[in-house]
């Protein structure tokens, strides 16, 4: 994703299956080539990470993306969702790779698993609360410990720095 972009960011709780993949792709594709906001087209892009985030980025460096536009993007990921059957993440948690998968956790449900040794600093998180590209370049799937601080993991913070 270009770091002068807008992100948008869609959790899901499970990966996506391959029919679910290819529709995904095939319809956001179609989506973007005609999102517009007031008449202008929009560039923009999205990918598929992890096989359970969809990500979509969008250039506002000279057109801004208006409240109808963004709805119209909502409207496309709510209709997949219906479609596919995909089951959305749950808004406050935590996305976090664990043995080959990505978990879906709350802040005690994290705090516990790495307390109990199931997690540790060095795994990956998918803050899903980025917003612009630029952070989105520098801050997504990085470890745990690099967000001790937004996470008020205490414990995290004396053992490790970034």
């Amino acid at each position: 994703m270009s770091t002068d972009k807008s992100i948008f960011i869609f959790p899901y709780a499970r990966p996506f299956s391959e029919i679910q993949y290819d529709t995904i792709g095939t319809e956001l594709s179609q989506f973007l080539q005609t999102w517009n906001s007031h008449g202008s087209d929009l560039s923009s892009e999205f990918r598929i990470e992890e096989n359970q985030f969809i990500i979509v980025g969008v250039d506002e460096s000279s057109i801004t993306v208006g409240g109808c536009s963004k709805d119209k993007l909502f409207k496309v990921i709510s209709n997949l969702n219906s479609t596919l059957g995909l089951e959305t993440g749950t808004p406050g948690k935590f996305y976090v790779r664990s043995e080959e998968k990505v978990k879906e956790l709350s802040r005690n449900e994290l705090q516990n698993e790495l307390s109990e040794g199931r997690l540790q600093p060095e795994n990956e998180l998918y803050p899903t609360w980025i917003t612009s590209g630029q952070d989105f370049e520098k801050n997504w799937s990085k470890p745990l410990f690099r967000f001790a601080s937004i996470l008020k993991l205490e414990n995290l913070k004396t053992n490790f720095s970034s």
